[in-house]
């Protein structure tokens, strides 16, 4: 079976196909990068937390502000480093002459003292389960992988384009007459 159109002989369908392939390819891959890069020009920070609290552990993906670490108030979502990366916690109190910050974890049963260094800033915005792909994407394997999907889809609207081209027969035959 030919794919073919009548308008066209060089296969209309399939040209279409791959270049609506090419756009969403495209659009993915510049979506998922710029959820993770683009709030970082407004002096916001993506960080990967861990989700303990639901019934099998994931990785959600926190957009949080730097605000001044001693202004921080009573019950405020913050985000702490820890020694194996960000973790989230509730501030149940603030001690400016130690330097230090008290908050609880998710499920509220552990006070952890967290030192004003190691505050990244509170929470804005949580996207659950996106925290594996912002691991994923900030590493150079994700990067290039990124890098490819966006080539990919560049290179499969071309061919789209190339396949969706009526080949004009009679502007080839003068030109490889007027060239003789």
């Amino acid at each position: 079976m030919k794919i073919t159109d009548s308008k066209t002989e060089a296969g209309y369908p399939l040209g279409s196909i791959m270049t609506v392939l090419g756009i969403c390819l495209l659009c993915f891959a510049l979506i998922t990068v710029s959820l993770f890069f683009v709030p970082g020009l407004f002096g916001y920070e993506v960080s990967s937390v861990s989700d303990d609290t639901l019934e099998s552990p994931t990785r959600s993906a926190v957009i949080t502000s730097y605000s001044d670490p001693s202004s921080v108030v009573k019950d405020e979502e913050i985000i702490f480093r820890t020694g194996s990366g960000c973790s989230r916690g509730a501030v149940l109190g603030t001690n400016p002459r130690d330097r230090i910050i008290t908050v609880t974890d998710d499920a509220g049963d552990t006070e952890t003292a967290v030192p004003y260094g190691r505050y990244v800033g509170d929470i804005k915005v949580t996207v659950p389960y996106a925290g594996n792909l912002f691991e994923f994407y900030t590493q150079p394997l994700g990067m290039i992988n990124a890098v490819c999907f966006i080539l990919s889809g560049i290179l499969l609207i071309r061919i789209g384009k190339l396949l969706k081209t009526k080949p004009n027969r009679a502007k080839a035959k003068q030109r490889t007459d007027s060239m003789e």
